[in-house]
C-alpha cells in the first residue's frame, strides 16, 4: 500500500495570506488567502509536482519529514500517480498492458501520460490489470 501524503508547512506570508511548502517536495510551493484555501492549493500543488516527477521519469520523493499537517494530492492526481508507479514497477510492457486491458495503443499512451486526464473508472480498471485495487478511506480532517 502506498501513502502519497506529505508533510506541509504553513507560514504567514508577509504580503498577506498563508504560504504552503513541502520539505520533501521542494517543487510544491503555493499559497492561499486563508488556511482552508492554502490547504486546497497545497493538495493541487503537490499533485502537480508529483506528476512532474513522473513526467521527467524521476522517482517520487520519500516523505521523510515528521510531524505537522499531512497533505495528499487530490484523488484524480493520486490515482494517476499510483497507476504510473504501479506500471513502472511491473514487468509489463505498454503493449502487454494494452493486451491485458483490451486497450488500443493510444489509450495506453494516454494512461501513461502524467498530464493526461483519465476517468476514475479507467484508472481503477488499469490498476486491476496490474494486480492493484483502489481503496478509499475517508478520515476526519
Amino acid at each position: 500500500m502506498n501513502d502519497y501524503r506529505y508533510p506541509v508547512s504553513f507560514a504567514e506570508d508577509p504580503d498577506g495570506g498563508i504560504s504552503a511548502t513541502f520539505p520533501d517536495v521542494p517543487e510544491a510551493i503555493t499559497s492561499g488567502s486563508d488556511l482552508p484555501e492554502a490547504m486546497r492549493a497545497a493538495s493541487e500543488a503537490l499533485g502537480l509536482a508529483l506528476r512532474g516527477y513522473l513526467a521527467m521519469n524521476r522517482a517520487l520523493p520519500v516523505a521523510q519529514s515528521q510531524g505537522g499537517e499531512m497533505v495528499a494530492p487530490y484523488a484524480d492526481d493520486l490515482l494517476k500517480i499510483a497507476f504510473i508507479e504501479s506500471f513502472r514497477s511491473s514487468a509489463l510492457s505498454a503493449e502487454a498492458l494494452g493486451g491485458l486491458a483490451g486497450l488500443k495503443p493510444w489509450q495506453v499512451d494516454a494512461l501513461l501520460d502524467p498530464d493526461n486526464v483519465d476517468s476514475v473508472a479507467d484508472l481503477e480498471n488499469a490498476l486491476a490489470v496490474l494486480g492493484r485495487r483502489l481503496r478509499l478511506v475517508v478520515e476526519a480532517a
